[in-house]
């Protein structure tokens, strides 16, 4: 189902953001080398999972609002609704996505670490309009069903 297919992609997604984490925690403070490890954890597998995830997310809210109606909470969720817990690895790439901003403003124009920044910052920006573009393609698949429905 697509909501079993989403949901497996929420858990490697969320592997994968525990693995950035702890990246993140265990630098040497000293070398600041935040960029790299952003650039170096959104490798091709990362990326490809965040796709996955977004091609079917949208089908699986159907699928989990229709779950939520149930009051049904679950334990894997921390106690979230489905469609609560479905929803943040976009979150996340949104709160990744300012991170990376922010940083670049504070960033020196000679810093070692500066294109690294700017390429983790592509990255996760070109997953954002793939997001759109896909949110946008299902909005109108919703629409022309529903016009169908009409008729």
């Amino acid at each position: 189902s697509p909501l079993s297919i989403t949901f497996s992609h929420v858990l490697i997604i969320k592997d994968m953001a525990t693995s950035l984490y702890k990246k993140l925690s265990g630098r040497n403070r000293d070398s600041l080398q935040i960029g790299y490890i952003f650039s170096e954890s959104f490798n091709s597998h990362f990326v490809q999972n965040y796709r996955d995830y977004l091609c079917d997310f949208f089908s699986s809210q159907k699928v989990a609002e229709a779950l939520d109606s149930t009051k049904s909470t679950f334990p894997l969720t921390n106690n979230l609704r489905l469609k609560q817990y479905i929803i943040l690895p976009l979150n996340r790439l949104s709160r990744y996505a300012g991170l990376m901003r922010d940083l670049l403003k504070c960033t020196p124009s000679d810093h070692q670490d500066l294109k690294e920044i700017e390429a983790a910052l592509s990255l996760i920006v070109s997953l954002m309009d793939h997001q759109e573009q896909i949110q946008k393609s299902f909005e109108n698949q919703l629409y022309i069903e529903g016009l169908l429905m009409n008729f």
